[in-house]
């Protein structure tokens, strides 16, 4: 090889290293910048979250502190009156009575007060209790009673049972559902399954009555857990979600 073709040769691969570490450098930028993307939409995705349990709570509050008092001393109120129309009378207490419990249902919806005093089983348990009032349903739960999570760990992981058990009444017409909560080393795991009807998940999951399992899995999601589903039509549903103990 003369000189002119070292030369050319040097330049060449002078050029081609340069591209190299140029092309290196914008690769791992772009991947830093998607890193960074991702991390500051799921902290401004914890955020709103925070903010609407925040103004969920509140609102739930509001409900249970001061409308139903004021309809409760209302009924009282029309207790005491001498009315000749005892049917009219017994209309108002019957309407009254049922504003008063869909302000609780609400209410509940909302914020369980049990799971602020009691932490999420014991949310959950009032959840089961409120459901076993208002459907024909058996449901069990197997939990670690020393589970101890922050509030919202607890308000996190309690919506995603909220919505599984809300679609297993609901939709799947299940009539017995298991809920089995395990906390093992660095892992917390949550077992839900029903007899209910079962589905086609993955086609249901492209439809819009599936918006319901893709706000389980994108609550999941920002918590870093994951989620595994087997079903199948008329073989029942069941949920396993293993979350890290960083879940914020």
């Amino acid at each position: 090889m003369d000189s002119e073709e070292a030369r050319i040769y040097s330049a060449v691969l002078i050029t081609c290293g340069v591209l190299g570490t140029v092309f290196i450098y914008f690769f791992v930028s772009i991947v830093r910048q998607q890193r960074r993307n991702m991390q500051l939409q799921k902290q401004n995705s914890h955020a709103e979250i925070n903010a609407i349990e925040k103004e969920r709570s509140r609102i739930a509050a509001d409900l249970h502190d001061e409308i139903a008092p004021y309809l409760t001393a209302i009924k009282l109120k029309i207790s005491d009156f001498d009315m000749h129309d005892t049917i009219g009378k017994q209309i108002v207490e019957t309407r009254i009575d049922e504003i008063l419990n869909r302000i609780r249902e609400i209410s509940f919806d909302l914020m369980p007060t049990a799971l602020l005093r009691k932490g999420l089983l014991g949310g959950i348990a009032e959840l089961m209790a409120h459901i076993k009032r208002s459907y024909s349903i058996e449901i069990a739960m197997v939990a670690d009673e020393t589970l101890e999570l922050s509030e919202q760990k607890a308000i996190n992981i309690f919506r995603i049972v909220q919505e599984v058990l809300h679609n297993a009444v609901k939709h799947a017409k299940a009539t017995e559902i298991l809920i089995v909560i395990e906390n093992k080393p660095g892992l917390l795991i949550v077992k839900i399954a029903d007899n209910g009807v079962g589905m086609d998940y993955g086609l249901v999951l492209k439809e819009t009555k599936g918006f319901g399992l893709r706000s389980i899995q994108n609550r999941a999601a920002l918590l870093g857990g994951q989620v595994f589903v087997q079903t199948s039509p008329q073989k029942g549903m069941s949920y396993l979600f293993e979350f890290p103990d960083q879940i914020i």
